[in-house]
């Protein structure tokens, strides 16, 4: 068996992965990887709508995997003991993530090189030109620009310097309801699509008209029973969704609403 490439994937010039098996490799819906991006892993798997952006340089030969709607710039990633990237997260443009550390080898013969299993949570943001060198990063934590990590962060936690170290806690705030009333952030949206049929609403509890896309914090329908997207906030999930649609989520991703099925 080959490959698992989804729907509407996008691989742009001078991308490569290389495998010793490509039946280990996977690929979500809606994936877009850059130019000039070369991967070289044991095993490999990218959740729907992630960016890969252009000359991402992966090495190791190890396991990569790469949650839901996370956005990998230009960047090193050595997978030797394997890097898994939890759902929604951002990785450092010009940063490096390692997975092997060989300094207590290099002086001390006889000492074999060690491993790690890096572990990078959901919804966690790195910082231009940071590095995450054999350790484990929370969910909802933030690296400032820079950082150099060299042992555990827990969750929510606002990381900064060389060693980088906790500064604070950093929260996960929850969808202001305001902002679907917000005439700026409707504006904004309606330019991703043509049509200009988007619904905003808080909740969605019924439907009076017909509309392309709607954009709710909770949807308390069947959206089997319809035929428009719905981009439901609360749940970063999107109901029905269409090709036509996937402008409209990446301008919501401008707003930091990251969304997936």
């Amino acid at each position: 068996m080959g490959a698992k490439i989804g729907k509407n994937v996008k691989i742009g010039y001078l991308s490569t992965i290389h495998t010793t098996n490509y039946s280990n490799i996977a690929i979500g819906d809606f994936v877009q990887i850059g130019y000039n991006t070369n991967i070289k892993v044991s095993k490999l798997n990218i959740g729907n709508f992630s960016i890969i952006g252009n000359d991402v340089q992966v090495n190791g030969g190890g396991e990569l995997t790469i949650g839901r709607g996370c956005y990998i710039p230009g960047l090193f990633i050595d997978t030797s003991g394997g890097v898994n990237i939890g759902d929604f997260s951002a990785l450092p443009p010009n940063g490096n993530i390692y997975s092997h550390n060989y300094s207590h080898t290099w002086h001390n013969p006889g000492t074999k090189y060690e491993k790690y299993n890096v572990k990078i949570g959901a919804r966690t943001w790195m910082g231009a030109g940071s590095s995450l060198l054999n350790a484990n990063v929370g969910d909802e934590s933030l690296i400032a620009a820079g950082s150099i990590v060299l042992q555990n962060i827990p969750d929510n936690a606002f990381v900064i310097g060389n060693p980088a170290r906790v500064l604070k806690e950093n929260s996960y705030n929850k969808i202001e309801v305001s902002l679907f009333n917000d005439k700026s952030f409707q504006k904004d949206i309606l330019k991703s699509y043509k049509n200009n049929q988007i619904l905003f609403i808080n909740e969605l509890n019924e439907i009076s008209q017909a509309y392309d896309i709607i954009i709710c914090n909770t949807c308390n329908i069947d959206t089997n029973k319809i035929e428009a997207t719905v981009l439901e906030i609360d749940k970063s999930y999107i109901h029905n969704m269409k090709k036509s649609v996937l402008p409209t989520i990446k301008q919501l991703r401008s707003w930091g609403i990251f969304l997936s099925y």
